[in-house]
């Protein structure tokens, strides 16, 4: 089986943990305050790649909703 998102997120030291002003493209975008519950990738730093109930989509960083939600990012390349 796989992992849940506050599993993956539990596992980046604070040290690692990226703010949202420094997102790049590939970055995993944690989602979800107080407990971690959506994870995304970076495609630029306006817009990411999720998937959803609905099917995989790209959607905006720049919604405010989104900036609320947004917990920290890892860079993993």
């Amino acid at each position: 089986g796989g992992r849940t998102a506050e599993q993956m997120a539990k596992e980046i030291p604070k040290r690692a943990r990226i703010r949202f002003g420094s997102i790049q493209p590939a970055d995993l975008l944690f989602f979800g305050p107080p407990s971690i519950s959506h994870v995304g990738i970076a495609l630029s730093k306006d817009f990411m790649i999720h998937s959803s109930s609905q099917g995989v989509y790209v959607g905006p960083l720049f919604e405010s909703w989104r900036r609320s939600e947004f917990a920290w990012a890892r860079r993993v390349l």
